[in-house]
């Protein structure tokens, strides 16, 4: 880890570059299975962008430290990840964060589910399928059909 932050050097922190390095180092490790040093970079990046970036940018990455815990089977600490990541895009009003946010319920629906909390993910469910409705979106709305009918 550290050697991966000593390459990207002292002075890129200011930069973009260091966000969108770490941001893809994350992906990567997450890709190959390296879960808990994907959880290292994505954590690291939660603390640098919540001092510089867009709710848009922190929602992004605190959905996937969600998935990331997830796959940890981590789920209640996921479960923390992806409620924060819920609530920041709740706040952000626009046409191409609903998108995203029917994803983030969909994710947390799985996460609640495990734990069997299954109002709270059907509710969940519910919402993510009232989002991808207006959305026109079909592939999610069946998938969400199927989740759904799952928990009942």
């Amino acid at each position: 880890y550290n050697d991966y932050l000593d390459l990207l050097g002292a002075g890129v922190k200011n930069d973009e570059t260091y966000v969108s390095s770490i941001r893809a180092l994350s992906r990567l490790h997450t890709r190959v299975g390296q879960y808990e040093t994907a959880l290292t970079f994505a954590t690291e990046l939660i603390q640098y962008i919540e001092i510089s970036a867009s709710n848009e940018d922190l929602a992004s990455i605190y959905h996937e430290t969600g998935v990331i815990c997830s796959k940890m089977k981590n789920y209640n600490k996921a479960l923390n990840y992806l409620k924060i990541s819920a609530s920041l895009r709740k706040s952000m009003n626009d046409e191409q964060n609903k998108n995203r946010m029917g994803k983030v319920l969909t994710d947390l629906s799985a996460v609640q589910e495990v734990l069997e909390d299954f109002e709270s993910a059907s509710n969940s469910l519910l919402e993510a399928l009232f989002i991808f409705k207006l959305k026109r979106n079909d592939n999610e709305r069946v998938s969400t059909l199927i989740s759904l009918a799952r928990i009942y």
